[in-house]
């Protein structure tokens, strides 16, 4: 069974794992951590699965040949950040969204991360951080091959990233700046530790965190109107089989086939309307019809788990990532504000800071 992560803490980290521009509303609303991509809540590289929450906050920077000077939105330390590079950022958020990003709300999130973004390489390249030839083939081909998954397929990968503008060279520059500043994030972060009294006593302060609750093995039969679960309800009462009958009967194709088995359910799990009579069912009771949104059930409830207390040994690995995680996120937090303390930042129609 999977170990429940702390919720204090499952908050906070929500917020820091999610890309930015795709939910906006659940930042963590930290003073400096309101402007920085997404990527400094992120504590291991190595998730394929983070590729698509950092390909949402890494971005890159292409400075296209033109013969008309693109628009200067910022400087950071003497280097400027154009139009361009913004128009390039939201043009790669709507290819991996979908998403219409016009609101000029979202341009502004997008300067802040590409100033972010501009400090840390800047940082890093005095710290002698590089990413290499390997790192960034790797990750560009797992990159890849993660859009394939959401794209169904190459081809379809290549055409949505061509429609939004988005070239092999773009692909590769935000994978070398993403593999370069997180080796910087690791080795900024690299002191962070956690005690087993820290790990216990959290576990003590959020013990209700840890409680598994009661459940019930449920099955279903779910009818679209109550004429019709009326009928079914009148064959059970008569001696019908209850799986026989889902199969029949049931319009929820992701239960009929099984016989309406819809597994272990807590009363969190489900709506109240059908977890108040199914937890007051013994083993092979059957309640119902209950309307329950516009569709009828037919429950019955079989074997069932008592609520249970998780030991600190049960939730110990978890509690102690969760914890190391948050104090990596505050070191990094006080490091780049450190370095926007110290530089030189002007954003268009603004003074240098």
């Amino acid at each position: 069974m999977a170990t429940k992560e702390p919720r204090k803490l499952r908050r906070r980290n929500n917020a820091g794992t999610r890309a930015k521009i795709a939910v906006d509303a659940r930042r963590r609303p930290t003073t400096a951590a309101a402007r920085r991509p997404l990527w400094i809540r992120i504590s291991v590289w190595a998730l394929v699965g983070a590729f698509v929450v950092g390909f949402a906050v890494f971005g890159f920077i292409n400075y296209p040949l033109t013969r008309t000077q693109p628009q200067v939105v910022a400087t950071v330390n003497g280097v400027k950040i154009y139009q361009t590079d913004v128009d390039k950022r939201l043009s790669l958020y709507e290819a991996m969204y979908n998403m219409d990003l016009s609101d000029p709300t979202f341009k502004k999130q997008v300067i802040s991360e590409l100033i972010d973004e501009e400090l840390m390489l800047q940082d890093a390249k005095t710290k002698g951080i590089t990413a290499s030839a390997a790192d960034v083939k790797s990750q560009s081909d797992s990159l890849m091959g993660e859009l394939d998954s959401i794209y169904s397929s190459r081809t379809a990968t290549l055409q949505a990233l061509n429609k939004h503008g988005i070239k092999q060279r773009d692909i590769t520059d935000f994978v070398t700046r993403q593999v370069t500043i997180t080796k910087l994030y690791n080795q900024v972060t690299a002191s962070a530790t956690v005690t087993d009294k820290e790990v216990s006593d959290y576990y003590n302060a959020h013990k209700s965190d840890y409680v598994i609750p009661e459940k019930v093995h449920m099955y279903q039969i779910v009818l679209n109107t109550k004429s019709d679960a009326d009928s079914v309800m009148a064959k059970l009462n008569a001696g019908a089989d209850f799986a026989a009958t889902a199969k029949q009967y049931s319009v929820d194709t992701a239960t009929k086939d099984q016989g309406g088995d819809r597994g272990y359910v807590s009363t969190a799990d489900i709506a109240p309307e059908l977890a108040t009579p199914l937890f007051k069912l013994k083993s092979g009771q059957i309640a119902g019809p209950i309307q329950s949104g516009t569709q009828w059930f037919i429950i019955k409830a079989t074997d069932r788990t008592p609520s249970r207390q998780q030991t600190l040994d049960e939730v110990k690995a978890s509690i102690q990532s969760d914890l190391l995680n948050q104090k990596r996120y505050d070191l990094f937090d006080a490091y780049l504000k450190g370095l926007h303390d110290k530089a030189t930042i002007t954003q268009s129609g603004s003074s240098p800071s």
